[in-house]
């Protein structure tokens, strides 16, 4: 609704105040006042008859008091929703790599008694938690060591896996044999993370399947 005061405004004689008054911003966005006779073809954006409207930021107060405060937007983080994202990878060797081994993939090295598998991030992500479907050696799981672990852009470290002994959901080679568990996952705090490590040790050949991590916004 618009109201015309007949009043003549300290503009001059040729121009009157306007009250304009509607509800709903996002129909009504500037008032275009301009002098009598003149088109209003004249509005436009840049010209200075044009201001903004009252409350074209938000939603009118309730009992037309004026504008609502305009919530502050929050960003979110594009990996809050869930994988590891692509950064600077290195692989001690490899025999095998299908898909992102950090994003649910597969990756096998290529030699025996050591496997390192790394991802450096930038910028820093925070992970909350991972899952694994399986890792290891598939000779023997005499001697062996899974471990995962991140480190922080300040120093810090987090050891997210540390078995021993064990290979995760692994069928041995003939004449292979040892000890396997099922699947693993974990939970924890949110830990900023610059590079992510996997290291195997014991005798491989070496496998390191279908883990993912779990990216959150940072605290």
């Amino acid at each position: 609704m618009f109201e015309r005061d007949p009043t003549p405004s300290a503009a001059g004689p040729d121009r009157a105040s306007i009250v304009a008054l509607n509800g709903d911003p996002q129909r009504w966005r500037a008032i275009c006042v301009l002098p009598a006779g003149v088109p209003v073809t004249t509005c436009g954006a840049g010209s200075g008859n044009v201001g903004t409207a009252p409350g074209a930021g938000g939603p009118a107060a309730p009992g037309g008091g004026g504008a609502a405060p305009v919530p502050p937007v929050t960003t979110p983080n594009p990996s809050a929703a869930g994988g590891l994202p692509a950064g600077q990878d290195g692989y001690d060797s490899t025999s095998i790599r299908r898909g992102d081994p950090f994003d649910g993939g597969e990756w096998a090295n290529a030699q025996g008694t050591r496997a390192s598998a790394t991802r450096d991030l930038m910028p820093p992500v925070c992970i909350s938690g991972f899952t694994l479907e399986s890792a290891g050696s598939d000779v023997t799981t005499v001697g062996a060591k899974i471990e995962i672990t991140l480190r922080g852009p300040y120093g810090a470290d987090y050891r997210a896996l540390d078995l021993a002994g064990v290979a995760i959901a692994r069928d041995f080679s003939p004449g292979g044999s040892g000890t396997v568990i099922s699947a693993r996952s974990a939970d924890f705090p949110p830990f900023r993370t610059s590079r992510v490590e996997v290291t195997m040790t014991g005798h491989g050949w070496f496998l390191m399947k279908g883990l993912r991590f779990r990216v959150v916004a940072c605290p």
